[in-house]
């Protein structure tokens, strides 16, 4: 598991796991804001990117998921969280 990434208030903890169909995410977030939904994003090594999962706001601003993308764990750049169009924070795949 990576170690917490804060981006503002927002804290996080990515983990990756490699599957033979590609890869799954999770994600432990604390402190997202209020408002519009969430997605997260993998983006491989090549810079496409593939669409891992999506939620609602939480009324304590925490949430665990579960997601998955079809990139290959290897070829995995980062992953993004975004609120709407705005991208909240970057969390490296592999350290």
């Amino acid at each position: 598991m990576n170690p917490t990434t804060r981006a503002d208030q927002i804290a996080a903890q990515l983990r990756t796991e490699a599957k033979q169909w590609g890869t799954a995410i999770t994600l432990q977030l604390r402190r997202l804001p209020q408002g519009n939904s969430f997605s997260a994003w993998v983006t491989a090594a090549d810079g496409t990117r593939s669409i891992a999962a999506t939620w609602s706001p939480t009324p304590d601003g925490h949430a665990v998921l579960a997601g998955a993308a079809n990139v290959q764990d290897n070829h995995v750049g980062d992953v993004q969280v975004m609120q709407g169009n705005a991208t909240l924070l970057t969390l490296p795949a592999h350290r």
